[in-house]
């Protein structure tokens, strides 16, 4: 069943006796739900909801929309990630001054971001976050600005990193990126926690598994 939003979207396009590139009335609702898709998408960025509405119409954007279409959209989704996550730097210096700004690089940024991503590589080079800072802001902001040098130091290894993330951690003063950092995790810290919880235990089984194995051989 179609919801308000998506009703109000088909509701505006044009009759088909109205002159649009000769698109059947079928044809251009189509185009209004294809609006509706990116928009859902772009409205959500910077929250957790952004990886449900990717998952609901990424793939069949990328399939019917034109290239020029695609790479207006990543555009303003990049935009908007910049907004969301207060990475003026990123705008105002790293993408402004790569002479390669081509759409691949901004899609792979664009979904590192908003697809979770970044769950693998930050919840690896995080220290240890206590269940407890889930509800605090205070403590977590503190948590980073105690972690943050550590973790940039761990995150510029990772030889796969999207290139723009590299410049913007490497070159962006130390409370921007503190920021920035503390913004993504916020949209889904809970993850990141249960994630580094899974390894731990994993880890100690392992440490469990092992010396119980040299106990044997003794």
């Amino acid at each position: 069943m179609l919801d308000d939003e998506l009703i109000d979207y088909i509701s505006q396009v044009k009759s088909p006796f109205e002159e649009d590139d000769g698109l059947t009335q079928e044809e251009l609702e189509y185009r209004g739900y294809l609006r509706y898709c990116q928009d859902c998408i772009l409205k959500s960025i910077g929250t957790n909801e952004c990886f449900t509405q990717i998952n609901l119409y990424w793939s069949e954007l990328k399939e019917k929309l034109t290239q020029s279409e695609l790479e207006q959209f990543v555009t303003i989704a990049i935009s908007n990630i910049v907004k969301s996550y207060k990475m003026s730097f990123l705008s105002d210096t790293v993408i402004r001054e790569d002479n390669n700004q081509d759409y691949e690089k901004k899609e792979k940024l664009f979904l590192f971001l908003e697809h979770n991503r970044w769950l693998k590589y930050f919840t690896k080079c995080l220290s240890f976050i206590d269940p407890s800072l889930i509800r605090s802001e205070e403590k977590l902001k503190v948590f980073l600005d105690a972690d943050y040098d550590s973790f940039v130091e761990k995150l510029l290894k990772y030889k796969s990193l999207h290139p723009w993330l590299r410049e913007y951690f490497l070159y962006c003063s130390r409370s921007d990126g503190i920021e920035t950092l503390y913004l993504i995790l916020k949209k889904d810290l809970f993850s990141v926690v249960i994630e580094q919880n899974s390894k731990t235990k994993k880890e100690n089984k392992n440490d469990n598994d092992n010396q119980e194995v040299k106990e044997v051989s003794v």
